[in-house]
């Protein structure tokens, strides 16, 4: 790619991404009057904004980033993957689980938010991250409307947090998918080399292509959500041709995706399940079962090196897109918002802003294919804020 088009390019993203993110920050920050009608009623409104979130992130990576991928289920599980008459992915998933994955690349949430995307689950995630994002200028404090969970990897701070957050996940009523990475980190040199060490240092067998996954938080989440929570999933993650390069989060990096156009060749996904009800409620049980687990996701890994594909009869191969191109306009609903409301303002056309206020947010409603909100409620209050 030459200067100019990498440039332009670059441009583009950064344009795209920053006005959709400011798009949705703000249509999070409208919702807040509604706090005087019960938290409640605002949870379901920032449920909305997270589709929109995931709606975004699954449009990003269609046009700047095409990624064609492939999906692979246990054999228990193939009547909940199939494709549908336009070839995009469908899965019945329930509305409450924990998905757990191996990581290897900054993009790996994104492919897991789209998963919940196709079972329509995407107004419901809760991801795990570092503490430090929790700051960032607009992601940051959007992913602090989401109730996203951060940790600082102290566990006398972090557990607290964790509980505080899982008293209203605990919730059986509340859709919930909580995505967590057990491995705290992605894989490249360094962080494998820690793992191995650490391996070695307490006795157990280190992965090939995985790093060992780290036991307490996961343990604590399952303790703390089991009575509510039926099913943990969980997905292991591969990428084609990461070939010179030895880990791919050193070939792929977020930059080169989505600015240097280096295009995963595809991505491949193995989903299998457990009840969590079967899963030890004692920790050194538990230790046990998960090390166990991931020395089998590790053979699946050393399998898909050779082969290039995961075991199952029938593997489903689609791309990372939208199921409608129109819903990505409910993302830029607030710019309709801000445009219609100086023409209302500065111009002889006139309309009452309740009737505005209401056709706006019953379009976002259709478009965006959202769970039941009370439109009218919240375009009577807009109303008397900016009356």
């Amino acid at each position: 790619m030459t200067t100019a088009k990498y440039r332009a390019k670059k441009w583009l993203v950064l344009t795209y991404m920053f006005t959709a993110t400011i798009c949705v920050f703000v249509t999070q920050i409208l919702g807040l009057p509604l706090l005087l009608f019960g938290k409640n009623v605002f949870r379901k409104y920032i449920s909305i904004t997270k589709k929109l979130c995931g709606v975004l992130f699954a449009s990003m990576t269609e046009l700047f980033s095409p990624t064609p991928v492939t999906v692979y289920y246990d054999e228990e599980l193939r009547n909940q993957f199939f494709l549908d008459r336009t070839g995009c992915l469908e899965s019945i998933v329930p509305p409450r689980t924990v998905v757990i994955a191996n990581h290897q690349l900054y993009s790996d949430w994104v492919y897991l938010w789209w998963m919940a995307y196709t079972s329509n689950n995407h107004g419901n995630i809760f991801i795990m991250l570092k503490d430090s994002l929790k700051w960032v200028p607009i992601l940051g404090w959007g992913m602090q409307f989401y109730r996203f969970i951060f940790l600082s990897r102290t566990w006398q701070k972090d557990q607290k947090t964790m509980r505080q957050r899982f008293d209203k996940i605990r919730d059986p009523k509340l859709p919930a998918t909580l995505i967590m990475f057990p491995e705290g980190t992605n894989l490249v040199e360094n962080t494998y080399n820690r793992s191995a060490n650490y391996a070695k240092k307490i006795g157990v067998p280190c992965p090939k292509h995985l790093m060992l996954p780290r036991v307490r938080g996961l343990f604590f989440t399952l303790q703390q959500l089991r009575d509510t929570m039926t099913y943990l999933y969980d997905y292991t993650i591969c990428f084609e041709d990461i070939a010179p390069c030895k880990y791919a989060a050193d070939k792929f990096p977020l930059s080169a995706l989505f600015f240097d156009s280096v295009r995963i060749d595809r991505v491949h996904m193995y989903v299998r399940r457990f009840r969590i009800e079967d899963i030890p409620t004692d920790e050194a049980l538990f230790t046990d079962w998960l090390y166990t687990r991931w020395l089998e996701k590790d053979k699946l890994v050393d399998e898909f090196t050779k082969t290039k594909r995961f075991p199952c009869s029938k593997p489903l191969s689609t791309t990372i897109r939208l199921k409608r191109k129109l819903e990505i306009l409910p993302v830029y609903t607030v710019v309709i918002f801000v445009i219609a409301f100086f023409i209302h303002l500065f111009s002889g056309f006139r309309i009452p802003l309740s009737v505005y206020f209401e056709s706006t947010l019953s379009l976002n409603h259709v478009l965006s294919n959202t769970s039941k909100i009370p439109i009218k409620t919240l375009a009577v209050t807009l109303t008397m804020i900016f009356s």
